[in-house]
């Protein structure tokens, strides 16, 4: 799964990176209560969609990034990327010396930006895989996935009985967390999520 955001448009190129963390059969996860800010993980603006050729324009280099990423496997700094078709941008986060064929990715009328990052997306995502096992009796992981800036992973916790977003979330689960994804950083946030829908 790749680490996107695309700001103003629907998630057509692929998926943003955040997984279900197994809600029982029945329920399903809905909006956060609390935005993800602490660590960035939505990316550095707010979206703006653009025209249709704005938006084509926009996705043919992002998936250009995502074939010179997924073709250095294991090898790749690549930690997310920011799509803002409106403003026909794309943000690349990568750890370490991005490739040279991504540096010098160009198109007409497209801003492609690279910015350092402190994870990479497969980094992120073995956290991730750690950090969902946290749940317990009393709060349930049901989202958790990488910060599209690579600066670590975003997680939101529902109470077990009645699915309701917790008021706080008590230090213990969130040291549990810490100590399941070692030094990783970990945004967290309340979430509901209905029973029984």
């Amino acid at each position: 799964m790749r680490a996107v955001v695309l700001a103003g448009l629907v998630a057509m190129l692929c998926a943003c990176g955040a997984q279900q963390a197994g809600p029982p059969p029945g329920s399903a996860a809905t909006s956060a209560s609390s935005s993800p800010a602490d660590l960035g993980c939505e990316g550095p603006r707010q979206p703006s969609l653009g025209t249709d050729a704005q938006q084509a324009a926009v996705l043919a280099v992002a998936q250009k990034v995502d074939a010179i990423s997924s073709g250095l496997g294991t090898g790749s700094g690549y930690a997310g990327m920011y799509v803002t078709t409106g403003e026909t941008r794309i943000d690349v986060f990568w750890k370490g010396a991005p490739p040279k064929a991504l540096a010098d990715l160009a198109a007409p009328g497209v801003t492609v930006e690279i910015h350092p990052a402190a994870y990479t997306e497969s980094e992120m995502q073995a956290a991730v895989s750690k950090a969902i096992r946290a749940s317990d009796d009393t709060l349930r992981v049901v989202v958790a996935g990488p910060c599209v800036t690579g600066a670590g992973i975003h997680i939101e916790v529902t109470t077990v009985v009645g699915g309701q977003p917790p008021a706080t979330i008590p230090e213990a689960f969130k040291a549990r967390v810490r100590g399941l994804v070692g030094s990783m950083p970990v945004e967290f946030a309340s979430a509901y999520q209905p029973v029984g829908a």
